[in-house]
């Protein structure tokens, strides 16, 4: 069944599909047989395969659905017609004879206009054949339905012909038929779509229309064709740079100066980067109800050549689907065969080229290599609205907890080395570190804008960054993150059961991994942390800890002694954290002055808005996480 009115009756060898509409929704109280074919050429390996006459077993078909109902076939059947008629001409015959022969259920073709048709070709073997079908009731509808619907279906550079058709029980063509029409060809195939419209009972309610909810947004993704343009790019802006350095000093606004920085990045790199993307929400009219994802992106091997010959293809096509003469033809196909080897040719540089990428990845970086076989998860379908998610995460992010806040000590030792300016050392270790293909946060700058102008940013952002150290104002759109909600286990319609990960600018993850660097450093000299603490430290991690758990174990074993072991699982652990507990515990470690005022700042305007189905919540104020 597949829907409630339409119902699969059968394939046969795999060239042609039997539906049936329900007589309820017919305006003739019948049956509705639909045949969608496809009709192999003649002499092609299929009947070496099925070594079977197709146009037999449709005229089987047909004779038995007749008896049933209405027969309608309709796809491609390879054959031309040309003009010759399918109907009996001329079909009258005298009243007296017709009142002598009443018992006769006899329709006759009266009312049967003549074809007409683009397609002025005499019949070849196929087209007699389908002629030959048409001895069996039903009728060709090309050409009986106004000009568009006798215009050629089929274009190569050999020629043009009508070889698409929709045949019909000729006694209730116009009875069950709205229209028919052939639609101009388009880019994606040789043949011309033809579009067949039923009338059938409450057409007022809209059968199969699309009320699919469309969201447009932006997607930045990297693209190593464009290296040569953007490092050329970048080149003819470098004195942009040295003017941004010259303006950066301690008495300029934070937020303007990031702003300029962003605006300058934005200018160079975004053309290059940026696409649109349209995530389409299916209603329950359409097929499959989950949601589609479609990228306006040029693909990978896309050059100018290629672009200006699609161009050229494209009009090619407009002009000869206004005026179908012999010149649009020939041109439209070379225009069509030059794109074609052009983007057939680029497209197999492109797969070399990744192919040989690939194979040195193997040798160099399997982490990487492995990552491009890498199974996608399937994705989550569930009924909760952004509305429902931005409730969920405002109660757990920014309702303070009850807790006894306590009193902070002052220390004694203040560690001057924590204030020092950033090194261009330091900045360019940690510039290092960053990693590629990342999501976007709130200001759409990406890691590449940072790894490719490495040489000309870090001046520019080492000196921004001992401005907002000195300063201690952390700058407003490096705090506003975008949270996406991802599905962890259970039920699907719970929002309790999605963690929330933050999409955060990675400028500002850039002068937070500088902050981090510099207190890992402090900590390792001063033998702050314990060495029972294993998590967020280089060289330390979940195998360090299994191996000293297993050591415990055998010595207990091994002398006889009982070992008790507690695992703690703390829920939404990250989710909960206070912020005021993390300064306190920082101050009595002895981390003060401009570090611990610039963390503070930047905590203290923590916004995060929810994007969901590529709609984004209002800003919420994070007091917790």
């Amino acid at each position: 069944m597949v829907n409630p009115h339409t119902t699969l009756l059968k394939c046969c060898a795999d060239s042609m599909i039997w539906l049936k509409i329900d007589k309820n929704i017919c305006l003739n109280d019948l049956d509705l047989y639909i045949c969608a074919i496809y009709m192999p050429p003649d002499k092609n390996v299929f009947y070496r395969k099925y070594d079977i006459d197709v146009f037999d077993i449709l005229q089987e078909n047909i004779e038995h659905y007749s008896t049933l109902g209405t027969v309608a076939v309709i796809g491609d059947l390879n054959g031309r017609v040309g003009l010759k008629a399918d109907n009996i001409v001329n079909d009258t015959l005298d009243k007296e004879l017709i009142n002598s022969i009443s018992f006769i259920d006899y329709v006759n073709d009266s009312n049967i206009c003549n074809r007409k048709s683009e397609d002025i070709k005499p019949p070849n073997s196929f087209g007699q054949r389908i002629l030959q079908l048409c001895q069996s009731g039903l009728r060709i509808c090309n050409g009986r339905f106004g000009t568009d619907s006798g215009k050629i279906t089929f274009n190569n550079k050999n020629g043009s012909s009508v070889i698409d058709y929709l045949l019909f029980t000729h006694s209730e063509m116009f009875n069950c038929l709205k229209s028919f029409y052939v639609e101009p060809f388009n880019m994606y195939s040789c043949h011309a779509p033809i579009v067949v419209e039923l009338y059938l009972k409450g057409n007022n309610q809209s059968y199969g229309q699309c009320h699919c909810n469309k969201t447009k947004f932006n997607v930045f993704n990297w693209n190593e064709g464009s290296e040569d343009d953007i490092r050329s790019k970048l080149i003819l802006n470098t004195q942009k740079f040295d003017d941004l350095l010259v303006n950066f000093d301690e008495n300029s606004d934070i937020d303007t100066c990031v702003e300029r920085l962003n605006n300058l990045l934005t200018d160079i790199y975004e053309q290059y980067t940026k696409s649109e993307v349209t995530f389409k929400e299916q209603c329950e009219s359409c097929e499959n109800g989950d949601k589609v994802h479609k990228s306006n992106a040029d693909k990978p091997w896309f050059t100018d050549e290629c672009k200006t010959l699609y161009i050229q293809y494209q009009n090619a096509l407009d002009s000869f689907n206004k005026y179908r003469s012999d010149e649009n033809r020939i041109n439209f196909n070379l225009a069509k065969q030059k794109y074609k080897w052009c983007e057939t040719r680029l497209k197999r540089h492109y797969k070399n080229q990744r192919g040989n990428m690939l194979s040195s990845l193997r040798k160099k970086n399997p982490k990487r290599f492995y990552k491009n076989f890498k199974k996608r998860k399937k994705r989550v379908i569930n009924n909760i609205s952004l509305n429902q998610f931005e409730e969920h995460f405002k109660k757990l992010m920014s309702k303070p907890p009850d807790v006894n806040v306590g009193t902070s000590d002052t220390p004694e030792t203040v560690f001057e080395e924590l204030d020092l300016p950033f090194t261009e050392k330091e900045l360019d270790s940690c510039i290092k570190k960053l990693k590629r293909d990342k999501s976007t946060g709130y200001d759409d700058i990406m890691n590449e804008y940072i790894l490719f102008g490495k040489t000309l940013l870090k001046p520019v952002l080492c000196k921004l960054f001992n401005n907002i150290l000195c300063s201690g104002n952390f700058p407003e759109i490096w705090v506003k993150c975008i949270l996406i909600p991802i599905f962890k286990k259970g039920n699907p319609d719970d929002p309790g059961n999605y963690r929330g990960i933050s999409l955060v600018s990675h400028l500002g993850k850039l002068f937070t991994s500088l902050i981090n660097s510099r207190l890992i450093t402090w900590c390792k000299i001063n033998n702050t942390l314990t060495d029972a603490q294993f998590g967020f430290r280089p060289g330390y991690g979940t195998s360090g800890a299994i191996f000293c758990l297993h050591s415990l174990i055998s010595k207990s074993l091994r002398k006889g002694k009982r070992l008790y072991c507690c695992f703690i699982d703390y829920i939404k652990a990250f989710d909960s954290v206070f912020h005021v507990k993390l300064w306190l515990r920082l101050v009595r470690c002895g981390v003060t002055g401009k570090l611990l005022t610039v963390i503070k700042s930047m905590y203290s305007k923590l916004k995060t808005c929810i994007k969901c189905n590529g709609k984004i919540s209002d800003f919420l104020i994070v007091i917790l996480a």
